[in-house]
């Protein structure tokens, strides 16, 4: 489109103007490639007699290490630049490293792509004064047209899988007040401990319950899309009671619990799932197995001995 402009992989700055009055200077460069080293793009810098100056930068700012450091600049480096505004991209979430002007900040990504983009996405709405200055913090709007959400639902005091099918219906009615006229994406996970939880390990069980879940979503307007109805339900036993009894299952749950407090066992247990994890044709569908997995497993293993050998009266 006639009115964008492309940087080069070097630092440049346009002016903007507005009915032919320069109004704004922006300072931007674009990355030659994926991979660059820790100086790209310094020596941004005010130039000019505009009264409002704009950075624009890919970079990790006040060094978040939850992102690749691209970059990495300090919030003070940044100030340095003279310029009034610097709106930064990489982290996908909204954030402000200063509040006052300079304005620094990530608006976030304007629309979420995955359920760890939960939330409203969108950018930055600045008003400035005819002197360059900021007229008010920046205002936040949202831009996303699909809006991504994790909840969970407790199935204790129910049933039957009717009433846990209602249970969705309600939440996915508080979905829709919460979000107005967006359209969902939602991620559910049923937790919880109750007589419903045998039902629910049952093969068929879960994809049945979702699908229904599902038609029912897709038929709201907006619509909402369950991408993954996930169980992490338990038996109603007192897992932490029958541990301590003195039966063959009691043996097992503490011989899983100290499976859980010892680095050696697990990673004993790691080697003999090994074999699986490292098939060639298996380790392309399975995610490594790092410890935080191997409890996970361990987990659900507890539940399902628990499941199995417990009495339904427990």
């Amino acid at each position: 489109p006639d009115l964008v402009h492309v940087f080069p992989d070097r630092l440049e700055s346009v002016v903007f103007e507005k009915t032919g009055v320069p109004v704004a200077r922006i300072h931007g460069i674009s990355y030659p490639r994926n991979r660059i080293n820790a100086d790209f793009g310094k020596g941004m810098a005010r130039e000019g007699v505009e009264p409002f100056q704009i950075g624009l930068f890919h970079c990790n700012a006040g060094g978040d290490l939850r992102y690749d450091p691209y970059a990495p600049r300090s919030v003070a480096e940044l100030i340095e630049t003279g310029l009034d505004y610097l709106a930064l991209g990489h982290i996908h979430e909204r954030v402000t490293l200063h509040a006052s002007q300079p304005f620094i900040g990530y608006p976030g990504n304007t629309q979420g792509r995955h359920i760890n983009e939960a939330g409203p996405r969108g950018c930055l709405l600045v008003n400035v004064t005819a002197e360059g200055q900021l007229a008010a913090e920046p205002e936040f709007v949202a831009t996303n047209r699909v809006r991504w959400e994790a909840c969970d639902i407790d199935i204790a005091g129910m049933e039957t899988i009717d009433d846990l099918l209602s249970s969705l219906d309600d939440r996915m009615e508080t979905l829709a007040e919460l979000e107005h006229e967006c359209a969902i994406v939602t991620r559910i996970t049923i937790k919880g401990r109750g007589t419903l939880h045998r039902s629910l390990t049952k093969p068929e069980a879960m994809a049945s319950l979702q699908n229904e879940a599902r038609s029912r979503g897709i038929e709201r307007s907006p619509f909402i899309y369950i991408e993954q109805l996930l169980r992490k339900t338990q038996p109603a036993i007192n897992l932490n009671s029958r541990r301590a009894g003195q039966d063959f299952l009691g043996e097992l749950l503490r011989l899983i619990e100290e499976m859980r407090r010892s680095p050696e066992q697990l990673d004993e247990v790691s080697d003999v799932l090994n074999e699986l994890y490292q098939h060639a044709r298996a380790k392309r569908l399975l995610d490594a197995v790092d410890e935080r997995a191997m409890r996970e497993l361990l987990d659900e293993a507890e539940l399902r001995c628990a499941d199995l050998m417990a009495d339904e009266e427990d």
